[in-house]
């Protein structure tokens, strides 16, 4: 038995194939279509004969010449390109840009992306450094992981049809100093613009699903959300350690989990009227917040959502709420009033953890949870009311009556 070269019947692909058993059918892996192995072995030695006539098939292995030397392209795959030039123009034949094809072309200037390219798979233009523009046809509907990571672009038009982003497409783009995501796009993966020290701003589109991680470690300092976008995603701009400003339109409704997550530098947010939730660590260590305004359309308030906020001096907590959640607002040193409304019916293990400087909380008769108060640090802060006989409460260990006469321990 031998492995031996053949040439796909439908599609021209050459493939390795054994001749043990010429008269079995297989599936090209291009192409997917099946063929019998006897004929696609002799598929390719009729392609050969031709080859040596200087007529080389559709979908062989080809080295152009002219313009587009050093291009290796298999049945629409840009395999690699091993050519010199610094401005390249893709040939009309290609369909996708393969994995690495560009990979490390560190003389590469400008690349012209034929209108036929449908897509750009991973790192197919990685370290590229002096690549400093580009322009995406229409018909690329995805780009692959790190398909243009440590590159030196400044500027890239995006295809207008794109949906996807993968993960870590432009990371370490350093130069990038500005992107117009495409109203179809429904997806930016993790970390695609981490490093992109020059981008100080991006507006994303109403379409975006999914966007978790995506600018973590970036240095971006604006974002905008598109009027029209219902719901923020799930660590949609965690880790934005320079963010300063976010606009969120009047449409958003749902804000998922740790979505402002480690935004340090983040002064003010205005949420709009129509959020029911604030879930868990949603501005979990926004040190630069000082006034939170609650929509009073929320009724829960999730585990550490405002934990670690170390800046934030006052907030209210809308009349609706029936419940804090564990160590919601744990580590918020310069809290210093908190106002609670008689719905508030639980509050978490730890909720108000190292509240040092918070001077007063009300909280109704009826909350449950309360014995979780014994780990604030502050006993003063604690004003409860006897269900028994109307009286406060004094400490927070004890937790007795303090009226002589009744000396009840607390028992909800």
């Amino acid at each position: 038995m031998a492995i031996v070269p053949a040439k796909c019947t439908n599609c021209g692909a050459t493939i390795r194939v054994s001749n043990l058993h010429t008269d079995q059918m297989i599936e090209c892996a291009y192409c997917k279509s099946t063929f019998v192995i006897e004929q696609a072995i002799n598929n390719y030695n009729i392609s050969i004969v031709n080859n040596v006539n200087n007529n080389i098939q559709a979908g062989v292995v080809n080295v152009y010449g002219g313009n587009s030397t050093g291009f290796q392209i298999r049945a629409g795959v840009l395999e690699k390109y091993e050519g010199s030039s610094a401005d390249v123009t893709i040939p009309s034949n290609v369909s996708i840009i393969g994995s690495d094809a560009f990979n490390g072309c560190r003389g590469l200037r400008s690349v012209v992306i034929p209108n036929s390219v449908t897509t750009i798979e991973p790192n197919s233009f990685n370290d590229c450094r002096n690549l400093k523009s580009l322009t995406i046809p229409d018909n690329v509907t995805s780009i692959g992981k790190a398909a243009f990571s440590g590159c030196g672009l400044q500027t890239i038009k995006l295809s207008n049809t794109l949906r996807t982003i993968e993960d870590e497409t432009f990371i370490g783009c350093s130069a990038l100093q500005s992107i117009n995501l495409p109203a179809a796009l429904t997806k930016i993966g993790q970390s695609v613009f981490k490093a992109c020290d020059s981008l100080k701003s991006l507006k994303i589109p109403k379409s975006v699903k999914s966007m978790s991680c995506a600018l973590c470690d970036s240095k971006i300092e604006e974002v905008v959300f598109e009027s029209g976008i219902k719901v923020i995603p799930e660590k949609a701009l965690y880790m934005c350690r320079t963010l300063k400003k976010v606009d969120i339109p009047d449409t958003v409704t749902k804000i998922g989990e740790n979505a402002f997550d480690l935004c340090e530098s983040l002064q003010e947010v205005v949420l709009p009227e129509g959020i029911d939730k604030l879930p868990k660590g949603v501005f979990r260590c926004c040190k630069s917040i000082k006034y939170m305004n609650i929509p009073k359309s929320v009724t829960y308030i999730g585990s550490e959502a405002f934990m670690d906020c170390s800046g934030l001096v006052s907030v209210e907590i809308p009349p609706d709420v029936t419940e804090i959640g564990n160590s919601a607002f744990s580590g918020c040193t310069s809290l210093q009033s908190l106002k609670v409304y008689d719905r508030l019916t639980n509050i978490g293990v730890s909720a108000f953890f190292k509240c040092t400087n918070l001077k007063l909380l009300n909280v109704p008769q009826k909350v449950i949870g309360i014995n979780d108060f014994q780990s604030l640090v502050n006993e003063r802060v604690y004003k409860g009311t006897c269900r028994y006989c109307g009286s406060s409460f004094k400490g927070l260990i004890k937790k007795t009556c303090s009226n002589p006469v009744c000396q009840r321990r607390k028992d909800y």
